[in-house]
């Protein structure tokens, strides 16, 4: 499976002179990683059940997987 160069950089953590912030921004891009996966799996898991609306279902999924987004911009950034 090949990844572009850009995704695979905006998705490996940050390193940083200081060893704690590094291991900071290794938790921290973890944690979102599985938050974002996470997400995605119980987006897919309520638009299979009829009961939920779709547009519901997809727009509080988009806004949640944007937050996480942004706060891994951030974290990205250096602010750790």
């Amino acid at each position: 499976m090949l990844v572009p160069r850009a995704l695979r950089q905006w998705l490996t953590p940050q390193t940083f002179s200081d060893p704690e912030k590094t291991r900071r921004a290794r938790i921290l891009t973890l944690l979102l990683g599985i938050g974002a996966l996470l997400s995605v799996l119980a987006a897919a898991s309520a638009l299979l059940d009829a009961r939920n609306d779709a547009r519901v279902t997809v727009t509080f999924y988009a806004v949640l997987l944007g937050w996480l987004a942004l706060v891994h911009t951030v974290a990205r950034s250096g602010r750790v």
